[in-house]
Formats: C-alpha cells, sequence, structure tokens
C-alpha cells in the first residue's frame, strides 16, 4: 500500500491528490488518502487524537 502523504487545501493541491490516486489505480496499486478518509463530519467534535492514530496505522502498514 501506498500512503499519500501530500496536501489537499485548495483546488489546486486537490487536483495532484486526485491525478496521483488515478496513476495508482491505473497501475493497480493500493493507497491510502487522508483526504478520502472522513474521520468527522461538520459540526461533530474533532478528535485529533484518533485522526492521529488513524493516520499513524495508516503509515505503518504502507510500504511506500
Amino acid at each position: 500500500m501506498i500512503y499519500i502523504a501530500a496536501p489537499f487545501f485548495n483546488s489546486d493541491q486537490i487536483k495532484r491528490v486526485e491525478t496521483i490516486k488515478m496513476i495508482l489505480l491505473k497501475l493497480e496499486r493500493g493507497f491510502y488518502s487522508p483526504k478520502d478518509v472522513n474521520l468527522f463530519k461538520e459540526g461533530d467534535h474533532f478528535e485529533a487524537d484518533k485522526v492521529f492514530l488513524e493516520n499513524l496505522r495508516a503509515i505503518k502498514e504502507s510500504d511506500i
């Protein structure tokens, strides 16, 4: 699995992440994109520990 560590805070950054994901899909490579993981919804209490631990787990399970 490939962990996609990239910012996604504006349209250019989102486009870049989506391009990377498209390439990885074509190469049939598994990936984890924090951008796609909805760990909380707007209006919910933000749990930084939960976000951190989920990302740490994904990093540890990734090959690169």
